[in-house]
């Protein structure tokens, strides 16, 4: 029964070397996604596989590096939106790639201001609710899928910054009076992407830290 035992304790911890050297590579590695910046496809504080065997195309959900001022540095993870050479563009906040609306088949996030008495007859998914708040005594202000606010007949209620207001994080990085649904359209420079979060108004992305260098792409999420 001891050698039994023992065996099994090789084994294991065997798989674990085995996962830890696949993972230092970034050849199979588990993350973790410690926001909602991909709902409603990656969950808020779920975990999920990713590997660098798979070749990156667009809309897939990649892990890059990146370091920054406020966050260091750190892996994310976003949806590649446009590769270089690519015209991105975004209108009355969809993504446009080379012309061409990208965000049709995609089930996003976004800010829909509701009446509090129509807030209160939905039945919301408990994390669009933890993200909800007061925009004023009548209304609410909440985070939901596409999809669930065509079938609560609410999608002509979405908020879309205006196309004049400018974000002065965007102005600061591009030099131009955009905002994160009004942005564009630009060129993707040589050996750059563009990533997005899937939560378009919770999402700290290539709109307000600029262009990825492809080279610092780690991993694909399995399963995109």
């Amino acid at each position: 029964m001891k050698k039994k035992f023992n065996r099994i304790l090789i084994v294991l911890a065997g798989v674990l070397i085995f996962y830890q050297i696949l993972s230092a590579f970034h050849v199979f590695r588990i993350y973790h996604s410690p926001t909602p910046a991909n709902e409603p496809n990656i969950k808020f504080n779920s975990r999920f596989f990713a590997s660098n065997l798979i070749e990156p195309q667009l809309k897939d959900f990649v892990c890059y590096r990146i370091e920054d001022e406020m966050f260091g540095k750190q892996i994310r993870i976003h949806r590649l939106m446009g590769m270089e050479g690519d015209i991105i563009e975004i209108k009355k906040g969809d993504v446009f790639l080379n012309n061409f609306n990208q965000d049709i088949l995609l089930n996003l996030w976004h800010t829909y201001k509701l009446s509090r008495e129509g807030f209160d007859k939905m039945d919301f998914p408990y994390t669009a609710m933890e993200q909800a708040y007061n925009y004023n005594k009548d209304s609410i202000i909440i985070p939901i899928s596409k999809k669930a606010a065509k079938l609560n007949g609410i999608e002509p209620q979405r908020l879309i910054e205006d196309k004049n207001k400018f974000d002065d994080k965007i102005f600061e990085l591009y030099g131009e009076k955009w905002n994160k649904d009004n942005f564009g359209p630009i060129k993707i420079p040589k050996g750059k992407i563009f990533v997005i979060g899937d939560n378009r108004d919770n999402s700290y992305d290539s709109r307000y830290v600029g262009f990825i260098n492809k080279s610092d792409i780690v991993s694909v999420l399995v399963n995109n």
